[in-house]
Formats: structure tokens, C-alpha cells, sequence
């Protein structure tokens, strides 16, 4: 039998010095690998990398500011986990609004620059409130593992839970009005989802796409003995709370505290309502438009 490694055994030199090249060197093998396949040159892009970082003020100023905040995130984690305590939590949240931006940038890359940046800015903001919903669900026992998730969504927030679903390990089902775009349709599947596709209702409709989802999870809710929710960011708290705990406190902080109003289209309500809160509590006179 292969005995564990007792890690406080281990030479200070190892785990401060050897692990932490060995683990640099590999990042400059593959990385270069991945440029050479592209048809460009390893040896270049690392010369450009230095001299974007290091080479004049500016960009040293950057390598600076970004090295810092890592620095300070990671030893934030660090100490998160020797307490047992680590959640990702807001960075988490932030994370996958920047892939939500990153997305629809990329697959509506067509569109004139101002409409692209109005619906990236909608797309963060709908992926940070898929992150909080599923984390909440998770706090409060309701998602356990290899459990699964449904929700009805016109296509963002969708893509947003199967995402996240796929990196813990959660099924997704997503049910969607057919009348949506084929991208939308097409990134979904593209990206493991079980897409049901249902036609188009209104809302009063018994077969309206949202309502079909809530029927659809308290189906597969008996069926499988518990583990599958309805995400319903329509009327899920857990969506305002995120903005709220997240969304608002990054607006006060990253503006100084010096914003008089703040103004956003809705969807669920959860973004408006969360960030309107927060900004509230630390200064009641701005103004939040709907």
C-alpha cells in the first residue's frame, strides 16, 4: 500500500521554491506549445509579454496593479482555507459575469459596438444572478451532489446555469420558448444542456416556458426523491440577494462612493432591486431609474 505524503515533512525549500518553478516552467511549456500550434512564435510572444509588463511605466503600473490584487486575493483564500472556511462567493460571482461577457461579446461580435456593450453589460449581470441562485441552493441543502437543475429562461441566463452546473458536476434542463435565436439554441446545446424547447405563450398560458419549467422540476422533484430545483429567477430571492451582497457593493466601491444614480433595464428585477438596495443603504439620495 502506497502511504500518503506527510506534507509537514516536506522542506520549506520544496514547496516554497521547487514546487512553485517547476509548477512556472510547465505554464511556459504548454503556453508555448499552444502558440507554436497557432503558427506564431513562443520566443516572440514571450519577449512581447515581458516588454508589455515590464518594459515601459505604463505597463509596469499595470503589472503592478493586477500582481497586487492576485497577491492580496490569493492570500485571502489561503487563509480561507487553513480556517476551512473557503468560498468562492463574490469572486466566484464576478467570474462568471465575465464570462457572461465574454460570450455574448463573442458570439454577437456582428453587432455594432454600443448594442454589443448594453447586452454584455445585461449578460454579467444575468450569469452573476445564476452563480447566487445555484449557491444558495447549495447553502441551504436543497442541491446536493449529481443534482439537477431546471429553469426557464429566454437563453442567458440558461447558458449561465449549465455552466456552472457542468463545473460542479449538476445536470441542467432548460426549458425555452423556440421562438429564441439560434445561437442561443445552438450555445446551449453546444455546451451540454438539456434543452426543451416549447412554443411560444404568454405568461397567463398554463404552458408558458416559465411555468412549464416549475411543473417540469416538481415532476423530476418526486420522481428522483428530492435534489432538483427550480433555479426561477423570476421569483428567487437568492437573485436580488446576490446583486445586492455583490453587484452594488462593487458599484459604491469601484465609483468612490461618487455615483448620484443608477439606471437599468429589468428583466427579473433582481439586479435593480439588489443594487438599488445596496446603494440606498450607503447613500440615501441617489436616485435609481427603472
Amino acid at each position: 500500500m502506497v502511504k500518503a505524503v506527510d506534507q509537514t515533512k516536506v522542506p520549506w525549500w520544496v514547496s516554497n521554491v521547487i514546487i512553485p518553478l517547476v509548477n512556472l516552467t510547465l505554464a511556459f511549456i504548454v503556453s508555448g506549445l499552444f502558440i507554436f500550434i497557432a503558427g506564431e512564435n513562443p520566443y516572440q510572444a514571450l519577449k512581447l509579454i515581458l516588454y508589455g509588463s515590464f518594459g515601459y511605466f505604463e505597463g509596469f503600473g499595470y503589472t503592478l496593479y493586477y500582481a497586487t490584487n492576485f497577491i492580496f486575493t490569493g492570500l485571502a483564500f489561503a487563509v480561507a482555507f487553513h480556517c476551512r472556511l473557503f468560498n468562492i462567493g463574490g469572486e466566484g460571482q464576478a467570474y462568471i459575469g465575465g464570462l457572461g461577457v465574454f460570450l455574448l461579446a463573442f458570439y454577437f461580435s456582428a453587432l455594432p459596438v454600443p448594442i454589443v456593450w448594453l447586452l454584455a453589460i445585461l449578460a454579467s449581470m444575468l450569469f452573476g444572478a445564476a452563480w447566487a441562485i445555484i449557491l444558495d441552493a447549495e447553502k441551504n441543502g436543497k442541491l446536493k451532489k449529481h443534482g439537477t437543475v431546471v429553469e426557464g429562461t429566454a437563453g442567458n441566463t440558461g447558458i449561465g446555469i449549465t455552466l456552472i452546473c457542468n463545473s460542479r458536476n449538476y445536470k441542467s434542463i432548460i426549458v425555452m420558448p423556440e421562438t429564441q435565436t439560434k445561437e442561443k439554441i445552438d450555445t446551449l446545446r453546444s455546451i451540454g444542456a438539456d434543452l426543451r424547447l416549447v412554443p411560444a405563450k404568454p405568461y397567463k398560458d398554463p404552458d408558458n416556458y416559465i411555468k412549464y419549467s416549475g411543473r417540469l422540476a416538481e415532476k423530476l422533484y418526486n420522481e428522483n426523491n428530492g435534489n432538483v430545483i427550480w433555479a426561477n429567477q423570476f421569483d428567487n430571492v437568492a437573485n436580488y440577494l446576490g446583486h445586492y451582497q455583490t453587484t452594488g457593493q462593487e458599484i459604491w466601491k469601484q465609483t468612490n462612493g461618487k455615483i448620484d444614480g443608477f439606471i437599468c433595464s429589468s428583466g427579473t428585477g433582481g439586479t435593480i432591486a439588489g443594487v438599488g438596495k445596496a446603494l440606498k443603504e450607503k447613500n440615501k439620495n441617489i436616485k435609481i431609474y427603472l
